[in-house]
């Protein structure tokens, strides 16, 4: 293990290994620790929905960013990784008319194509769904999917260390060198490294980790269940995502022709440490349930596994970036409640605070952990929790 690096990254999941992989194309000398491996915890379980509808113009901008990777990724990140621009549709309740239409306005000014839809449209837009009980939608036109995940993760991590990152799988840190209000280092099971920077991107162990620096992260983790079906008609790749707040829940095809069906109601609070990953069976009845009845092809589908992930969850449902106040070279990259779509973005921003000392991309300083102490939360236009799932 080498003795002393620039920037020590806990954590190899998409915020980890997207940050190892910035720095490192900057020539930062850069090491990932995770106490598992590439992806293993909630990233690899995402379904990798890249989507521009939420309800902050941050998180707009922070998702645009973002999306100009996901979609050039061979070009930028110089691998292959399938990307399906396929859209996504919006199913709102009325009552979000409103909201959405301040949605719309800043997604404009944002220059990310969107519109409203008809229910004529959305038969259109949507063939084989049944709408009787939807009177609009809503379109983000640019929407897509990666279609593997976990490979993203892998990929950023094998780049990052052909870049020169050092990579630390099953290395768990047990504690944060602090002197003098300033990060020195990390102490892990074999051994420790010197660090002027530590960044805690440790996904549902973050919290933990900061409690070693004497903060308390305000981050819970709720379970998620997740169905993949074979539907009775294939599944076109590029059928549209769709976001029910009606129904709950959230559908998008794989390149397969399968169909996964994921809840968009809170989760159940759970130890990360230790909860079910598998199907638990009255979860799975309820998707497979409200899937058919939003869409004729589901009605008669297959299951062919069902699983479950953690998100991430702060109080305003936004994540936690930024340098601590209190400990100099600690930063934050955590509390992602849906921060797959997130993570060239969070990569190449938090990079530049690193770096440069500060943003050049994207202002994030409202996502700092003091807001919480100073009250001031992040407040979206459709209220908390209203910038869909997925």
């Amino acid at each position: 293990m080498e003795s002393k690096v620039d920037v020590a990254i806990i954590g190899a999941g998409i915020a980890g290994t997207s940050i190892a992989y910035a720095l490192a194309d900057r020539g930062a000398k850069t090491a990932i620790f995770d106490k598992r491996s590439f992806g293993a915890g909630n990233s690899g379980k995402s379904s990798g929905l890249v989507r521009h509808f939420y309800s902050t113009e941050l998180a707009m901008k922070m998702t645009k960013l973002a999306r100009e990777t996901w979609s050039n990724f061979a070009s930028k990140i110089g691998e292959p990784l399938a990307f399906y621009r396929n859209r996504m549709v919006v199913l709102p309740r009325e009552e979000m008319r409103d909201g959405i239409e301040k949605v719309a306005v800043y997604m404009k000014k944002n220059r990310l194509k969107c519109s409203f839809l008809t229910r004529s449209s959305l038969r259109k837009a949507l063939p084989g769904s049944v709408l009787d009980d939807v009177s609009f939608g809503f379109l983000d036109a640019e929407a897509g999917y990666v279609s593997d995940p976990l490979l993203a993760v892998t990929t950023l991590g094998r780049v990052a260390q052909r870049l020169g990152a050092h990579y630390h799988p099953f290395t768990k840190v047990t504690g944060i060198d602090v002197a003098d209000g300033r990060v020195r280092g990390v102490i892990t099971d074999k051994g420790r490294v010197e660090a002027n920077c530590v960044v805690n991107a440790a996904g549902s162990g973050a919290r933990e980790l900061g409690k070693v620096i004497g903060i308390d992260l305000p981050i819970s983790s709720e379970r998620q269940q997740i169905v993949v079906v074979k539907p009775t008609k294939k599944m076109s790749a590029t059928y549209p995502t769709v976001i029910d707040y009606i129904k709950n829940i959230y559908v998008r095809p794989e390149i397969s022709g399968s169909v996964i069906i994921g809840s968009g109601e809170r989760g159940v609070p759970a130890n990360p440490d230790n909860f079910n990953e598998g199907a638990e069976n009255g979860s799975v009845e309820l998707l497979m349930r409200l899937g058919a009845e939003r869409f004729q092809f589901l009605k008669h589908a297959r299951i062919l596994r069902a699983y479950a992930g953690l998100y991430d969850v702060t109080p305003d449902d936004y994540p936690i970036i930024g340098e601590l106040e209190s400990v100099k070279g600690f930063v934050n990259a955590c509390g992602f409640s849906h921060g797959f779509k997130l993570g060239p973005a969070v990569g190449k921003v938090v990079s530049e605070l690193i770096l440069d000392r500060d943003y050049q991309s994207i202002d994030l300083t409202p996502l700092k952990f003091e807001r919480f102490e100073r009250h001031e939360l992040i407040k979206p236009f459709l209220g908390k929790s209203g910038g869909g799932t997925g």
